[in-house]
């Protein structure tokens, strides 16, 4: 979260760790391991998923094929 921070802020950053922790027991999900704050900088650990999207935007410099989104859309609101 970016400065300035209140509380109100903190608790959605907590609230929004808990609904993500929650969402990644799906298979689909990156998991998220821990979160928490330092200082006043928020963090979150989750799952390190190789390639993704940096290898998507260098393979597709100008976009995604419409059939490839539309399954890579497909498949968040399948996990969701």
């Amino acid at each position: 979260l970016h400065k300035p921070r209140d509380a109100g802020r903190g608790k959605l950053f907590e609230r929004e760790a808990r609904a993500l922790a929650a969402l990644s027991k799906e298979a689909s999900i990156v998991a998220i391991y821990e979160w928490g704050e330092i200082g006043e900088q928020n963090y979150i650990v989750q799952e390190f998923v190789e390639g993704g999207t940096e290898r998507l935007l260098k393979e597709h410099a100008h976009g995604l094929p419409v059939i490839q989104a539309l399954g890579i859309a497909a498949d968040c609101a399948e996990a969701l």
